[in-house]
């Protein structure tokens, strides 16, 4: 049997930008946030993205629309100037129709609310004494949210996911079959290396592929393993990585 590519993938633009951008000439950096703190406030909304799309119970694709469209929002407006969890969840309120895999804009507060104040009791409190009073205000912050979001990204809202990039790569080399304990491996390691990269902006800069196939390049010289590449093939010509 091999691994097939998840449902809900697309081919579509994505717009990138140059590591010097992302690192010197951000509206956060000039507003005074300093790369390490951006990078702490960018690992806070993507755990917080994790977690509402657990409590949703989404799959993994969402997860990943949802995270690089709010890269993308934070790589032109100022983080210190807009509310990061806010813009998270209109993030996911949007993956969610993006995706075709709609939760109502109240499910969606409700999971904001238990999400960002879970060590917060008498925020918690306040929530279940007057649901429909408490979320009303925050559903219409959201929806505000989410109308910035899609001016911010232009309506583009093509993103190209990781998971069935990796199914074909490892399928293009005949390491897909799930009753091979070291395709398994490969595939769960590489899996996870791409899963721990959304917290970067390696998005940002490149194409799923090229990620895609570093990520692979990466695992199998850890696992020791060898690549079965075409004859004469290196690994960045067979993987278009040029």
């Amino acid at each position: 049997a091999a691994l097939r590519p998840a449902r809900g993938a697309r081919a579509g633009a994505m717009r990138f930008f140059t590591r010097e951008y992302l690192q010197n000439s951000t509206p956060s950096r000039k507003d005074g946030v300093d790369p390490d703190k951006e990078q702490q406030f960018r690992r806070t909304y993507c755990n917080f993205i994790k977690k509402m799309v657990q409590e949703l119970k989404l799959l993994s694709w969402t997860l990943e629309t949802a995270i690089v469209f709010t890269h993308r929002f934070f790589a032109v407006r100022s983080i210190s100037k807009n509310d990061r969890f806010l813009v998270a969840t209109a993030s996911v309120f949007l993956a969610l129709k993006v995706d075709e895999s709609p939760r109502s804009l109240r499910d969606v507060a409700y999971v904001m609310v238990m999400t960002k104040n879970a060590n917060k009791p008498a925020e918690l409190l306040a929530l279940k004494d007057n649901p429909d009073a408490y979320l009303a205000p925050l559903m219409e912050s959201l929806l505000l949210a989410e109308r910035s979001l899609l001016y911010t990204l232009a309506f583009d809202l093509n993103v190209d996911h990781s998971y069935p990039v990796l199914v074909e790569n490892l399928k293009k080399l005949g390491m897909d079959k799930v009753d091979n304990a070291d395709d398994v491996k490969l595939f769960q390691l590489t899996h996870n290396m791409l899963n721990d990269s959304m917290i970067t902006t390696v998005c940002l800069q490149y194409h799923p592929r090229k990620i895609v196939a570093v990520a692979m390049q990466r695992v199998a010289k850890l696992s020791e393993r060898k690549l079965p590449l075409p004859d004469g093939k290196s690994f960045t010509e067979y993987f278009d990585m040029t």
